[in-house]
């Protein structure tokens, strides 16, 4: 089998690829600066910054406004190849299809109508969040997760949100935020980030609101190759996180996320 030959299919992400995604999210962003800030934890911690991933992918898959696309390869030739000669049978959704790549695109808006093609709110998807979140309230009082920075992770986004407000003249305009992509290591330069984006933009022209996103270094090629508009900058400050007893304290440098926005 080469895999060469494999054709990529977009479509939404359901619950049930949750655990795929998580995967995903893993190795894409593990050796991420940004989440050495957001998870200064994570590599002592390796199943709580798996599971903060997990949760979070989770809860999306359940909220209003929030759709997770997916890239699904199916291969020629997978039939007769057992799971331990497939190093990334994690990601199969079915013989012969892979779950390689997601994007996180958020659409915010204040009337539901606005909604109607982004997840809208359904009595299964309030009992489904419900059951989510109950389960992570039990998740964090038995185990809480040291890994994460809850608190930079909420400035963060406190900061990149209040430089995307400067841009809608009022504040219940609807608009798109792209939470995130990422592509499986394995699978990288093979145009699927491109294809995430291309739908996203798509979408954001056919309703006529504006995108906006934070990108780190690694990230911020494709969107430049998107033709985006930089408008800022988040900082991350220096720190030093105690790392607990018998550990050395964690050093992590200052580092800067860009922030964009496609307007149409």
């Amino acid at each position: 089998m080469h895999e060469a030959r494999a054709k990529a299919h977009l479509r939404r992400a359901t619950p049930a690829d949750a655990q795929v995604l998580a995967e995903i999210g893993y190795r894409a962003f593990n050796q991420e600066p940004i989440d050495g800030h957001w998870f200064p934890r994570k590599d002592r911690y390796v199943e709580d910054y798996r599971r903060a991933i997990f949760n979070e992918l989770t809860l999306r898959l359940v909220t209003p406004g929030n759709v997770i696309m997916v890239i699904e390869i199916e291969e020629d030739g997978h039939a007769g190849r057992s799971e331990a000669e497939d190093k990334n049978a994690i990601l199969a959704t079915a013989p012969g299809k892979k779950v390689v790549a997601y994007g996180v695109f958020v659409k915010n808006a204040t009337k539901p109508e606005e909604l109607t093609n982004w997840s809208p709110d359904t009595l299964m998807q309030r009992i489904r969040r419900a059951l989510v979140q109950l389960q992570e309230f039990v998740y964090e009082t038995l185990w809480p997760n040291k890994a994460v920075d809850t608190e930079t992770y909420r400035i963060y986004y406190e900061q990149a949100h209040q430089e995307y407000m400067k841009y809608l003249n009022d504040p219940d305009t609807p608009w798109i935020e792209c939470r995130g992509l990422a592509v499986h290591p394995d699978y990288r330069r093979r145009g699927y980030a491109e294809k995430l984006m291309n739908w996203v933009g798509h979408t954001a022209w056919t309703e006529e609101v504006q995108i906006f996103a934070d990108c780190t270094d690694t990230g911020l090629p494709l969107y430049l190759k998107a033709g985006v508009e930089i408008i800022g900058k988040v900082t991350l400050p220096a720190k030093v996180v105690d790392n607990g007893p018998g550990y050395e304290p964690l050093k992590l440098e200052e580092i800067h996320a860009t922030l964009i926005r496609v307007k149409f």
